[in-house]
């Protein structure tokens, strides 16, 4: 379930699922709920401006995007990046 990784302070133990420190991983600390684990990533400012990989859209730099989810590293700006797990 955790996997351990060697920093200079010494060995620190983090989970596989959520790569938080075993300690403070609700999963590894046994609770029941699993964790939605989304596709897309966490909401940033954006630093460039670029497009909606899904509608096109444009975005400039200070709108919140998050990555699309898709290996090709696309971008979705606020038009189409909500979905059920925020």
């Amino acid at each position: 379930m955790a996997e351990l990784y060697r920093l200079p302070t010494g060995p620190v133990a983090r989970c596989e699922l959520t790569e938080l420190l075993v300690s403070e991983c609700a999963h590894c600390r046994g609770f029941e709920e699993e964790p939605v684990v989304s596709s897309r990533g966490q909401w940033f400012t954006a630093t460039y401006s670029g497009r909606c990989s899904n509608c096109k859209t444009s975005f400039e730099p200070g709108d919140r995007i998050r990555a699309d989810g898709f290996m090709s590293g696309g971008w979705l700006a606020e038009c189409c990046g909500e979905d059920e797990d925020g």
